[in-house]
């Protein structure tokens, strides 16, 4: 795909996600704010709350989503600036240093009409994934397994994290 159509796949999808006609309309995710990085259009700035019922009760978390030069066909990039303690966080930083990387359970499904998939609907499954982690997609086999096997321990260390 030449620059110029994947930069406008990439425009079309930043004003889709701006003008919340795509996942971002879900009630879960009506506090999210979406922003583009002025010097590179792609890197989006995603920041919302947590679920009040999940351990993380309310907190704001910010996210870096990085849009791969395959775009649409290669899924995006989901990092969390902030560091916490979350079985599908991955608790190093890549990309210089900008974030942490979310293992989210959302297939990117792009072209596939039936099973179609935007950024809001990988938001949507952030936001329930805080409620419920994924073991299927846990980063370490540590945490999963405190996770399965402690759960008191989990949830404290989580909740110190932020």
């Amino acid at each position: 795909m030449d620059e110029k159509k994947r930069m406008r796949l990439i425009r079309m999808g930043v004003n889709r996600c701006l003008k919340k006609k795509c996942g971002w309309a879900k009630p879960e995710l009506s506090n999210a704010t979406i922003s583009v990085n002025d010097d590179n259009q792609y890197e989006w700035k995603i920041s919302m709350n947590s679920p009040q019922n999940s351990i993380y009760n309310g907190a704001t978390l910010n996210f870096i989503v990085i849009i791969p030069e395959n775009f649409p066909q290669g899924q995006p990039e989901i990092l969390l600036e902030n560091q916490f303690y979350h079985l599908n966080v991955r608790n190093f930083k890549h990309y210089s240093d900008k974030g942490y990387q979310f293992m989210y359970s959302k297939k990117w499904s792009y072209f596939d009409e039936n099973e179609k998939t935007d950024v809001g609907d990988i938001f949507l499954n952030i936001y329930e994934m805080l409620t419920e982690p994924s073991v299927a997609c846990a980063t370490s086999e540590d945490i999963k397994l405190e996770y399965l096997n402690d759960r008191e321990t989990y949830n404290e260390k989580s909740i110190n994290s932020l």
